[in-house]
C-alpha cells in the first residue's frame, strides 16, 4: 500500500502526538480492624483484633490486606489475607513483627501473590 503525499507529510511532522489516559483504582474497603493482642509475636498468622468498620463475613480468601499505623494507612506494609472474624484475623506467612495497636484494612483487591 502506498500512502499519498498528505499522509507522508503527516507521518514526517514532528512533533508526532498521542493521547494518553490514565485509570487510577481505588479499592473498596471491606473490613477493617485494629489490632488488640499485646505480647504478639514476629510472624504471627491469627492475630486479636477489634472491629472498626465493615462485614467480616465479606472477607475472601486472597484479599489484600493494608497494615498502617492509622486507619486505612499502609505505611508498614499489604499481606495477603486467609480469613477474618470480628475478633480475628488469619493471614498469610510472614515476617512483620506485630506491633499491639496498628490497623488492618481489608480491601476488594486480589494481588497476584506468590504462591507458597
Amino acid at each position: 500500500m502506498d500512502l499519498t503525499t498528505a499522509q507522508l507529510s503527516s507521518v514526517r511532522s514532528r512533533p508526532h502526538r498521542t493521547r494518553l489516559w490514565l485509570g487510577v483504582y481505588q479499592p473498596q474497603t471491606i473490613f477493617s480492624a485494629q489490632i488488640n493482642q499485646s505480647g504478639i509475636s514476629k510472624g504471627a498468622r491469627e492475630i486479636t483484633v477489634t472491629k472498626l468498620s465493615g462485614d467480616s463475613g465479606g472477607v475472601v480468601r486472597g484479599m489484600t490486606c493494608y497494615i498502617g499505623v492509622t486507619a486505612g494507612s499502609r505505611e508498614i506494609g499489604h499481606i495477603r489475607i486467609i480469613s477474618a472474624t470480628d475478633t480475628t484475623i488469619e493471614l498469610a506467612e510472614n515476617s512483620y513483627s506485630w506491633t499491639d495497636g496498628w490497623f488492618l484494612t481489608v480491601v476488594q483487591y486480589h494481588e497476584p501473590w506468590t504462591p507458597l
